[in-house]
């Protein structure tokens, strides 16, 4: 028997909240339906996958958040207001590295580092206090892969863009530091 998309979609509820899954519109069930919780950007390689690898081994979205002082439990809510950026990639590992050189020397690879690094200049942002959460995106039909025409590239794309338009929406007429230049 087949299981039509629209019925595995609405069965994608967290127990008791009514709270669809972030993934509920992805075309197969995803590796994970909710974010990390956030994680020192010193630890970022470290957050086990639940598969007995680690996240940064995968495609998926990510966002980046300060937190100078207490850093919120359970999984990242990224409505928060202290995400600063969210952002997507088909190694996470490579993505992070490339965030790093950008933000913290200046050198190329990555926009959103260059403008973490402008930002926390004018900011007096520590970066001590940048964490991290991220969702892997890993789909069992083709796993983790950035071929262009991939569905789980695809659906990073798509929600990456999903959530900047709810930070944008939700968040309109409040304070948004948003990097995001794309």
């Amino acid at each position: 028997m087949s299981v039509s998309y629209r019925s595995r979609t609405a069965s994608r509820v967290s127990a008791g909240t009514a709270k669809p899954r972030i993934d509920a519109d992805a075309p197969e069930p995803n590796i994970a339906g909710e974010f990390t919780p956030w994680i020192r950007w010193a630890d970022r390689l470290s957050v086990p996958d639940g598969l007995g690898g680690h996240v940064h081994e995968h495609g998926g979205v990510y966002l980046l958040a300060h937190f100078p002082i207490r850093v919120p439990r359970g999984p990242a809510d990224f409505l928060h207001s202290s995400v600063v950026y969210v952002g997507e990639g088909g190694h996470l590992k490579s993505r992070w590295y490339a965030f790093q050189r950008s933000a913290l020397h200046g050198l190329v690879g990555h926009s959103g580092g260059h403008s973490h690094r402008a930002w926390r200049e004018l900011s007096g942002a520590e970066w001590e206090t940048l964490h991290v959460a991220a969702l892997p995106i890993w789909f069992e039909s083709e796993g983790s892969t950035d071929a262009p025409t991939s569905l789980a590239r695809r659906f990073r794309l798509h929600l990456e863009q999903l959530l900047l338009w709810k930070l944008a929406v939700l968040r309109r007429g409040k304070k948004l530091t948003l990097l995001n230049a794309k």
